[in-house]
């Protein structure tokens, strides 16, 4: 059995889409947790409009989400959990998909991609091509056999390993981070035991952000969990990727002043290659490639990714009226 727990915090917009997405499952020995997060809007009255029989409705006990997906996965009955956020959408063969990558006994987290919806806005394409990698960097880094990043929209792990290795506990204080800092967890206890989701079919969609601000208040409210990080690995992907946006904008300042041709290759193999990988992403998530946007993050990428990092060493974000 699955259990499928969905912590939600003032999502009325969202919540009726996905339940209309789960009660259409291919799979059928699943159950639904929707976890109150203690709305101020009409969610609560509009997850019951829209239940059905296998839908079960909750208030976190605490406060934040690693509670509400605390207060969920105890009352879960499904040997597998699965996860997601209220304001995503999944296909029909969601839940399949899912069950298919964990036949292996030995496999005790999975994780699946996840792609911005397409709409309608220069803004959004931006989110979308830039969110395609990050998901494909964390599917990359899984199969050469290191995982660095999962997202906690779309990923699922044994009821029994998650207890064997506490949960959530030892970061609770940190507001991110409910996906990754479990799954090293689990590497560390069972290693070998993750892996990216291959189907097509598993991929979550999720909203772009409506607008810039909300848009660095949750990139630094994700940022703000490197700096606990204890991975090794991810600790050496950090430094490489800064490293390489420091060089790209030296490469591309020189330029401006002199123009050498080995630097000019060496940018358009850059491009090339990056261009290569993300649609292959976007491809794959089927939310399609975006070239202005990825011409334009050429030139903001280096500033935005440098100017998020030391942002969020320095301030608190806020994130639905709370800090953190």
């Amino acid at each position: 059995m699955i259990s499928v727990v969905v912590p939600f915090r003032d999502e009325q917009e969202s919540l009726a889409s996905l339940l209309d997405d789960l009660r259409q499952q291919e799979f059928s020995n699943y159950e639904v947790i929707l976890v109150n997060d203690h709305s101020s809007d009409d969610s609560v009255a509009i997850a019951e409009q829209h239940r059905f029989p296998n839908v079960s409705i909750v208030q976190n006990r605490h406060l934040g989400k690693k509670a509400a997906l605390d207060t969920g996965i105890e009352i879960a009955k499904g040997e597998i959990i699965v996860t997601t956020d209220a304001d995503c959408s999944v296909g029909k063969h969601w839940l399949e998909s899912i069950r298919k990558s964990l036949v292996n006994p030995k496999i005790k987290f999975v994780f699946g991609a996840v792609g911005i919806q397409p709409q309608p806005t220069f803004f959004a394409a931006l989110q979308r091509v830039e969110f395609a990698s990050l998901i494909g960097s964390g599917a990359a880094s899984s199969a050469i056999g290191f995982p660095t990043m999962s997202n906690g929209a779309n990923l699922a792990f044994r009821k029994e390993a998650f207890a064997q290795v506490k949960g959530y506990k030892g970061n609770e204080h940190i507001a991110s981070g409910d996906d990754e800092f479990l799954m090293r967890k689990i590497i560390q206890t069972f290693p070998d035991s993750v892996k990216f989701i291959p189907y097509a079919d598993a991929t979550v969609l999720t909203k772009p952000q409506k607008s810039l601000a909300e848009f660095v208040q949750q990139r630094l409210r994700w940022a703000g969990k490197w700096r606990h990080n204890s991975s090794k690995v991810s600790v050496a992907l950090a430094f490489f990727i800064v490293g390489v946006q420091l060089a790209f904008t030296a490469a591309v300042i020189s330029s401006l002043f002199s123009l050498n041709y080995s630097i000019l290759i060496l940018l358009l193999t850059k491009m090339f290659l990056e261009a290569t990988f993300i649609n292959r992403v976007c491809r794959f998530t089927k939310v399609g490639m975006a070239w202005a946007a990825f011409l334009v993050l050429q030139i903001v990428y280096p500033f935005y990714v440098l100017g998020i990092g030391l942002m969020s060493n320095v301030t608190q974000p806020v994130w639905k009226g709370r800090a953190g």
